[in-house]
């Protein structure tokens, strides 16, 4: 009987790729490394309207901007890395902006709208 359903049982060719809905198939030949969940160079990033908008600055709380594959504060311009299409909003790991050394240095943090731990 086991052979019986084994040979019932079709393998797909090699190098072809299945989508995440497990039914479409692809070719996999675009450029992206294999595993990769970046978009093509000509797919917009996954980063929606919706959720772009009720992202804000964990530090002022201003909106955000997406420029490129990076998350952009309007108020002070510290920049938040998005891999995978995930933003990475901790604070620790932003990007500050040309001319600031510290956290201390943000406009938001010197017009009194957050505050820095000193720890």
């Amino acid at each position: 009987m086991f052979s019986l359903l084994t040979s019932q049982i079709r393998l797909p060719s090699p190098g072809l790729v299945f989508h995440n809905d497990g039914q479409t198939p692809s070719t996999g030949s675009d450029d992206r490394p294999k595993g990769s969940r970046q978009p093509k160079r000509n797919e917009a990033p996954m980063i929606s309207e919706e959720l772009l908008s009720l992202l804000v600055c964990p530090m002022g709380k201003a909106p955000l901007r997406l420029e490129d594959q990076t998350l952009v504060c309007s108020r002070c311009g510290v920049r938040f890395a998005v891999k995978d299409d995930i933003p990475n909003m901790l604070i620790e790991e932003a990007e500050l902006p040309e001319g600031c050394h510290s956290l201390s240095d943000l406009a938001c943090v010197k017009a009194g709208d957050a505050k820095v731990d000193p720890s």
